[in-house]
């Protein structure tokens, strides 16, 4: 079972999806849309005490319950910030700053994926790395309806239109795809 109560093989599993984002001790990493913060958390341990994870999301509730969690582990390297991930310099992230930028679950619920991506590959440092995490499209009746969904083809094109390059895809489980790209 992980976190969601799932069986591992059948929903996403965040602790063997993160070990695929090559996260070392140290590193700058922003987690956009951090919801229930399962990533952050794992993020937080992954980058170790001298690193630091910029949780962010537009609902103050879910970076509160975050950092009451945060507390409870003893992760200090983690900040949160409640932004506007739609909007070009809303997370208040400095250029070039972070090497890992996690976009998971959040795009399908924007009309605006591409201003999102352009805050993350701003955010990011020259060679940062970025992941897309996102339902596939067509998969089930289980989760999202499928109309907010995009297949990863559609996605890894929007990511590259902004000026990513596709790295790799990820195993994030049968209902999730996972890109890895690079700026």
């Amino acid at each position: 079972m992980d976190v969601y109560g799932t069986e591992k093989s059948s929903f996403i599993d965040p602790s063997l999806t993160a070990s695929q984002f090559g996260i070392t001790k140290g590193m700058k990493i922003a987690d956009f849309g951090v919801g229930r913060g399962f990533y952050a958390l794992i993020l937080g341990e992954l980058a170790g005490d001298i690193g630091v994870v910029s949780c962010i999301d537009v609902v103050q509730g879910a970076l509160d319950h975050l950092k009451s969690m945060a507390q409870n582990k003893n992760l200090n390297q983690l900040r949160y910030i409640r932004a506007n991930l739609e909007k070009l310099g809303g997370t208040g992230l400095t250029d070039n700053s972070q090497d890992f930028v996690l976009m998971a679950n959040i795009l399908f619920q924007s009309q605006m994926k591409q201003d999102i991506m352009r805050e993350a590959i701003r955010i990011l440092k020259p060679g940062g790395r970025a992941c897309i995490i996102d339902w596939k499209k067509g998969s089930s009746d289980f989760g999202v309806p499928d109309d907010l969904r995009t297949s990863s083809e559609e996605m890894r094109k929007m990511a590259e239109q902004v000026g990513f390059k596709f790295l790799s895809n990820i195993d994030a489980g049968s209902y999730h795809y996972g890109l890895m790209f690079i700026k």
